[in-house]
């Protein structure tokens, strides 16, 4: 949590807790229904109120791109209520924008599993996307073809397009890993392959393109510090002397602070990008 709104929201959350306290405490001395019965409306409406200070105070920290913050606040809300369809929506959604995808497959999956009126009609499509994410493409071939038959009846709509689309590249993703099993792998550098998530695009003229998710620090508690967590293009340069690498810089053209510039590709002859 960061300056004056974490103060606030921890002055907020002392008095929910003492209060909640205080009711608790009555509610064990006095007898009588009148009571008791007082005392449990009061507490349900500050459990309510803490329930909603919370989910507030989440969704500013989503706005403003603190995804792991936002999962941390929302997280505490559904202790509070953990029944509530919207917020485990919440947590999904943050899970994914913070790119946590196996987190994020779980909440997604259980919106699906909780919302038969559909309310939330692109939960499953999602929950594949994030499967697909964690490299399970078995799996998450069948989730899209799952998503593509519920969304037959509306051929215009993005999830029946998208999951149509997501069918062909999971069944090409399954074919390109047994295909690769024959060639002999080998590791790029760390200074490219490091801990960030990466994606290899092209080797052109000695300059090996390639997309990253990299903040401007991570701790040891996976906190992300950086104004904008987004996917861009770096460049390495190949010096075919040393065999080694230069060191990774932003593709400049592509260098868009808010946007994600990452996920793309060249066409088979490497001269455009899209």
């Amino acid at each position: 949590m960061h300056g004056d709104a974490s103060k606030d929201m921890h002055k907020t959350l002392v008095i929910v807790y003492y209060l909640s306290f205080v009711i608790s405490f009555h509610h064990e001395e006095y007898s009588g229904n009148v009571c008791k019965n007082d005392c449990d409306l009061r507490l349900s409406s500050i459990l309510v109120y803490a329930t909603k200070s919370l989910i507030s105070f989440g969704d500013e920290q989503f706005q403003k791109g603190d995804y792991y913050y936002a999962t941390k606040i929302y997280e505490q809300a559904i202790q509070m209520d953990s029944l509530a369809v919207d917020l485990h929506w919440k947590q999904a959604e943050t899970q994914r924008a913070y790119k946590n995808y196996v987190e994020a497959a779980k909440w997604y999956a259980k919106v699906y599993a909780e919302d038969p009126e559909l309310i939330y009609p692109n939960a499953l499509l999602y929950y594949a996307l994030m499967v697909k994410q964690t490299g399970d493409y078995s799996k998450a071939l069948a989730l899209f073809k799952k998503a593509y038959k519920e969304a037959a009846l509306y051929p215009d709509e993005y999830a029946y397009i998208k999951a149509k689309q997501e069918i062909k590249s999971t069944e090409f993703a399954i074919k390109s890993i047994h295909s690769s099993i024959k060639n002999t792998l080998s590791s790029m550098p760390d200074s490219i392959n490091s801990y960030d998530a990466e994606f290899g695009h092209l080797f052109k003229n000695g300059v090996f393109y390639f997309s990253s998710l990299k903040a401007d620090s991570i701790n040891t508690n996976e906190e992300v510090y950086t104004k904008f967590y987004r996917t861009r293009t770096y460049t390495a340069s190949f010096d075919s002397l040393k065999q080694t690498y230069s060191s990774p810089t932003q593709w400049e053209q592509l260098s868009i602070p808010e946007r994600s510039t990452g996920n793309g590709c060249f066409d088979d002859k490497g001269w455009y990008y899209y």
